[in-house]
């Protein structure tokens, strides 16, 4: 498998995920399960990391301004 190479749906930023690997940055991550929830209601894919620790630290998952593509 291959790294993944995407935008962030939160704030647009080049994310390359290497969870289909095993091996991801956002692994060292320790997001609540209310902010993972969150998180997963909002967006449909991976968030770079510096939204992460945004979100970690307390910031809205949901950017304003910023809308995103509901969950199918």
């Amino acid at each position: 498998m291959t790294l993944r190479e995407l935008a962030c749906p939160r704030c647009g930023q080049p994310v390359v995920c290497g969870a289909t690997q095993g091996a991801c940055d956002c692994f060292e991550l320790r997001l609540d399960q209310a902010q993972r929830d969150a998180i997963a209601a909002v967006f449909q894919d991976c968030l770079c990391l510096r939204c992460l620790r945004e979100i970690q630290s307390g910031a809205p998952v949901q950017v304003p301004g910023l809308t995103s593509r509901p969950k199918a």
